[in-house]
């Protein structure tokens, strides 16, 4: 099981790549 501190980094990482993926779809 993950400690809270582990946890709360591996969501804030998926948070990240989420919104990266987010900006590199182009805009019309």
């Amino acid at each position: 099981m993950l400690d809270a501190e582990e946890n709360k980094w591996m969501i804030v990482g998926d948070t990240h790549s989420y919104f990266v993926h987010l900006h590199s779809i182009p805009r019309r």
